[in-house]
């Protein structure tokens, strides 16, 4: 049996030990100095902790990426097509799901997550605007209120990211995401979501047609995405569907 594993709150301390354990994203220029320029990075579902927009700082970049094994990462992509690509490498339909169930539980959309398995990732802004930051609930392990309008968030039990987040408003936010994951999980039961400490069993051959399938997959989304091609997750699976069938 060949085992994946994705090991929660653990970081890559060769990369973090080079870098501050505190960080103030009310000094978002300072963030991006510590940064590494990468053009063609993608978010990490399990590892990506914070998604910070600095869209609008007098910088080069637009996104700077938090992630536990990759360090602090800086891109011209703005967050919102960070997130895009998110969506689309996920399943079919996903988004929708989470739509619904958040209709069915009375949450709003204006600040819907992103969660597959223990994946969460939560706007601090509305998902309308241009861009905002997001913040990667499944590796949050304390929150502590600074002030009435200042909260610390604390990740894999050494990184400080102090915010100007509402203590009150995101222990609500981080409660909703939480009875959403519940219902999904509970609907979504026996998919291959994103899971810590997972234990995958290869029991196809490598070169089998649905990994050739995902691959393909993998293959049109990138490709959309570096050519902007204005192209629906909809779409790819009627490609796939036509080449390798149902």
């Amino acid at each position: 049996m060949n085992v994946i594993k994705h090991n929660q709150f653990n970081y890559n301390d060769l990369v973090w030990s080079k870098l501050p354990d505190v960080f103030d994203l009310n000094q978002p220029l300072a963030i991006v100095a510590w940064a590494k320029p990468v053009e063609s990075v993608q978010l990490s579902f399990l590892n990506t902790f914070f998604v910070l927009d600095v869209s609008q700082e007098n910088c080069s970049a637009n996104t700077v990426i938090f992630d536990t094994q990759r360090g602090l990462l800086k891109t011209n992509k703005t967050s919102r097509r960070c997130l895009q690509a998110v969506w689309l490498r996920a399943d079919f339909g996903l988004k929708q799901d989470i739509e619904r169930l958040a209709l069915h539980l009375n949450q709003t959309q204006r600040k819907l997550p992103f969660i597959k398995g223990d994946v969460q990732l939560l706007p601090l802004g509305a998902v309308t605007r241009a861009s905002t930051s997001w913040l990667g609930a499944h590796q949050l392990t304390d929150q502590l209120a600074l002030s009435a309008r200042r909260t610390e968030l604390v990740f894999c039990r050494r990184i400080h990211l102090k915010t100007t987040v509402n203590f009150k408003m995101l222990m609500g936010q981080l409660e909703r995401a939480q009875a959403l994951q519940t219902l999904l999980l509970s609907e979504r039961a026996g998919e291959h979501p994103f899971y810590f400490e997972q234990p995958v069993v290869m029991t196809q051959p490598i070169f089998s047609r649905e990994l050739a399938r995902d691959r393909f997959r993998q293959f049109a989304i990138d490709l959309m995405l570096q050519t902007q091609h204005p192209t629906t997750a909809q779409d790819i699976e009627g490609y796939l569907n036509s080449y390798f069938g149902k």
